[in-house]
């Protein structure tokens, strides 16, 4: 970019160009132009050009040039130049003089030092099962066959992003039909772990280069990445509710076998009844269900009813989960009343008294004892 002196002299330029001359202003910074430039120029703002775009460029090259190609190398080729037409016809051109017959993906992946999609994928595996000796083993294989470690940690952000993208936005992933069906396989892995992934491996690509030993640094990544697949939330969750479903299945298993010899006690008042669900909650159910249990008091049995009086946490008493811990607790603790979360409406004292001095008269004096 030119100084502000440079600008002015170029503003004067601009003023009054000499006839045969056109002025072309190239920049990935046009925000920093000052306004007295841009309003004197015409502009044209260039965009990265989709792979499908891409795509169908090299396909017309590689047709009027009488040369036949897969369309997986054809894909591949668009993607590793990043919307650069340029820089795709120069890929091509180099895999087209490499290639005697027909193009594949293999030697487009050969001539570019590419690492394959499975290799990738298998390395993800590892990952997401937490088996670190399987990352050690397929991050050696790679580094056997002469791979980058830079390329690997980047091909690997890249995989965890199309999953997410496949998850979250399908529309805008640019694999085939084939590698989207093999990706259906990994994508269990949830939001939070592969935004963590995509972090992890993008960070690493300053150590990676300036390390004297960059495959430890790979090596040392991957294992931190195991090591937050075991703690990934959707994993925990879906122990918890394997947990859930035999516990709840134990316990209509077991209610069954002594529902003739112990039958439920209706005679239990309502605050020992809370007592024994507050103490299953306790030893039982996560800290957040405790506390909303722990705090709440207003409970009431009446016509076979367990009545939960509800004020700010209704919600969180009718959420599906905490509904499920209740009747595990109820059938636990062998309560036989019929669980009922209600709501108390509060009365509006001015409103009721501002009604009342409609009725009898402004002027009347009320005396409201609380």
């Amino acid at each position: 970019m030119l100084t502000g002196s440079a600008f002015n002299a170029l503003l004067k330029t601009l003023e009054e160009p000499p006839a045969h001359a056109v002025f072309i202003l190239a920049t990935t910074e046009a925000h920093k132009l000052p306004a007295t430039i841009l309003s004197r120029c015409m502009r044209f703002d260039f965009h990265l050009v989709s792979v499908d775009e891409i795509s169908r460029l090299i396909c017309k090259v590689y047709d009027e040039e009488g040369k036949k190609y897969d369309m997986d190398a054809i894909r591949y080729i668009a993607t590793a130049a990043e919307g650069s037409v340029r820089d795709a016809l120069s890929i091509a051109d180099m895999c087209m003089s490499l290639s005697e017959d027909k193009l594949t993906y293999d030697q487009v992946l050969n001539a570019l030092g590419g690492v394959d999609r499975s290799k990738i994928r298998n390395l993800f595996s590892a990952i997401s099962a937490s088996d670190c000796g399987k990352c050690f083993e397929v991050i050696n294989d790679l580094a056997i066959s002469g791979k980058s470690m830079g390329l690997i940690a980047k091909e690997l952000t890249y995989y965890a992003r199309d999953l997410l993208l496949l998850k979250t936005s399908p529309k805008l992933l640019t694999e085939t039909e084939e590698h989207i069906a093999m990706m259906r396989e990994d994508v269990q892995s949830s939001t939070e772990f592969l935004t963590t992934m995509i972090t992890l491996f993008s960070s690493i690509d300053a150590e990676l280069r300036y390390s004297i030993s960059p495959r430890i640094v790979l090596e040392t990544a991957c294992l931190r990445a195991c090591k937050l697949a075991v703690s990934d939330i959707s994993a925990l969750e879906e122990r918890v509710a394997r947990l859930e479903r035999s516990v709840a299945q134990g316990v209509r298993m077991g209610n069954e076998e002594r529902r003739e010899t112990q039958p439920s006690n209706v005679n239990m008042s309502a605050q020992m009844a809370w007592g024994k669900v507050i103490s299953y909650f306790r030893a039982n159910e996560s800290s957040r269900l405790q506390t909303i249990v722990g705090n709440h008091t207003d409970v009431e049995v009446k016509n076979g009813d367990f009545i939960i009086w509800c004020g700010d946490d209704f919600l969180d008493f009718n959420d599906q989960g905490m509904i499920e811990a209740l009747k595990r607790a109820f059938a636990i603790n062998n309560i036989g009343y019929k669980i009922k979360i209600d709501k108390r409406v509060e009365r509006d004292r001015d409103k009721e008294l501002e009604m009342l001095k409609s009725m009898v008269g402004k002027d009347v004096k009320i005396n409201v004892i609380k």
